[in-house]
């Protein structure tokens, strides 16, 4: 009997060990389908309403693809206060941001974003106008500064092989 016991828990542990076995690999696929840092971009940076009196944070950002070579595609990027971040998107495609949301006021804009290398592209800390009607482009601010935009982004891809190329322009800020 004490053979027997011995040669079913092992029978018992094979499948646990194939699921575990699997789960990397299950992760490495979705890392995959994501896409990585050789052949895809995050877009990041952040946003804020010029002349708030209450810095609102931003709600939500939609961008477009509008590169004819790729599907017509409209993303919306992860917010973390006035932080966005794209998820991984291919290399040699080109989007516009099309709107940004404060509250529940959406305000139309038009910035447009060329990837043409891997990896991370920061677009800086932007700052638009509050008032449709004034002529005023969009400025480029000093805060947050893209070190302080880095941490939270190490933070949101910890885990992931987006992490040591972060972790890298860290280090070089």
């Amino acid at each position: 009997m004490g053979w027997h016991w011995g040669v079913a828990r092992h029978w018992l542990l094979l499948p646990l060990l194939l699921a575990l076995a699997s789960c990397s690999t299950l992760l490495e696929q979705a890392e995959q389908a994501v896409g990585g840092p050789a052949d895809h971009v995050i877009v990041f940076g952040s946003v804020r309403l010029e002349g708030l009196l209450l810095n609102e944070p931003l709600a939500l950002a939609r961008l477009v693809q509008v590169d004819p070579a790729f599907p017509k595609t409209e993303v919306e990027p992860s917010l973390r206060g006035n932080m966005f971040y794209t998820d991984p998107l291919p290399v040699g495609s080109r989007w516009r941001i099309i709107s940004l949301s404060f509250g529940q006021e959406e305000l139309a804009a038009s910035i447009d974003v060329c990837l043409d290398r891997p990896g991370l592209l920061f677009l800086g800390s932007l700052e638009i106008p509050g008032d449709a009607s004034r002529s005023a482009g969009v400025r480029v601010l000093s805060v947050p500064s893209e070190r302080e935009l880095l941490l939270d982004l190490l933070d949101a891809w910890k885990g992931t092989a987006w992490e040591p190329l972060i972790a890298d322009r860290l280090r070089r800020e």
